[in-house]
C-alpha cells in the first residue's frame, strides 16, 4: 500500500506538470489571433471526438452516458459530422434512438423525458474551468503578459472567468491591456454606425466595416469567417 506522503508527492507533481504544459501552451496561444481559452478548448474537443469515433465507440460507458445524454447537442453533432465518421455515428445513433422509444413507451401520467447534459459539454466545461485558472495564475509571468499584449486577449466569458482567477500583476495588466482593446472596438462601430446613417452615408467604410462581427468574435466568442 502507497503511504499518504507518496500520494500527495506524486498528486503535486502531476499538478506541477500540468501547470508547466499549461504555461508553455499558452505562450505559444496567447499571441495569436482570438481567444486563446476558446481555441484551448475547441482544440481539446476535436482531440476528444476523434479518440471517440477511432477508439470508444464500442466502450459501455462511452456508449450509457451519450445514450443519457440523447447524443450531443447540436454544436458539437456538428462538429461530429464534419469529422464524417458515419459508421461510428450509425451504431451510436442507433442506440439512442431505441433508448428515447423505450421512454416514450412509458405511459405513466407522472412520466417525465430525462435528457441529460451533452457530455462533450460537460468536458469543455472542466477544461474551461481548468484553463481559466492556470491562465490567471500564468500571467503573474511578464514573458506571457508581453506576448499575451501582441495578441487577440481573450472572449468576454473567458476574461470574466481569468480575471476573477487572477491575483496582482495580472488583474491590473487584464484591466488596463483589454479595456484599451474594448475602447479601440467601441470607437469603431461608433463610427460605423455614424457611417450607416443617411446623413453620412456617402462616407466610405473603412476597417470599421467588420467591426460588428469583431464586436460577436471579441465579446461572445463568435468565430470570425475566413477573409
Amino acid at each position: 500500500m502507497q503511504h499518504p506522503s507518496h500520494s500527495r508527492r506524486s498528486a503535486a507533481a502531476a499538478y506541477d506538470s500540468d501547470r508547466h504544459a499549461l504555461y508553455h501552451a499558452f505562450l505559444a496561444l496567447v499571441g495569436e489571433p482570438g481567444c486563446s481559452v476558446c481555441a484551448r478548448v475547441d482544440a481539446a474537443s476535436s482531440g476528444r471526438l476523434r479518440q471517440l469515433f477511432a477508439e470508444e465507440v464500442c466502450d459501455t460507458a462511452v456508449r450509457t452516458a451519450l445514450r443519457s445524454s440523447w447524443g450531443f447537442c447540436a454544436r458539437h453533432a456538428q462538429r461530429a459530422s464534419d469529422l464524417g465518421a458515419a459508421l461510428g455515428v450509425a451504431l451510436i445513433y442507433q442506440d439512442i434512438a431505441a433508448a428515447i422509444q423505450r421512454q416514450l413507451a412509458i405511459r405513466r401520467t407522472a412520466h417525465r423525458l430525462r435528457v441529460e447534459p451533452c457530455t462533450e459539454c460537460l468536458a469543455e466545461d472542466a477544461d474551461t474551468v481548468r484553463l481559466c485558472a492556470g491562465l490567471g495564475a500564468a500571467l503573474a509571468d511578464e514573458a506571457l503578459r508581453e506576448r499575451y499584449a501582441l495578441g487577440g486577449g481573450l472572449c468576454g466569458r473567458h476574461l470574466a472567468a481569468v480575471f476573477n482567477a487572477a491575483a496582482e500583476p495580472a488583474r491590473s495588466f487584464l484591466s488596463v491591456d483589454e479595456s484599451a482593446r474594448l475602447s479601440r472596438l467601441e470607437a469603431e462601430l461608433g463610427e460605423y454606425v455614424r457611417k450607416c446613417d443617411f446623413n453620412h452615408s456617402s462616407e466610405p467604410m473603412g476597417p470599421e466595416r467588420s467591426a460588428w462581427r469583431r464586436a460577436l468574435a471579441k465579446i461572445s466568442g463568435a468565430s470570425l469567417p475566413a477573409s
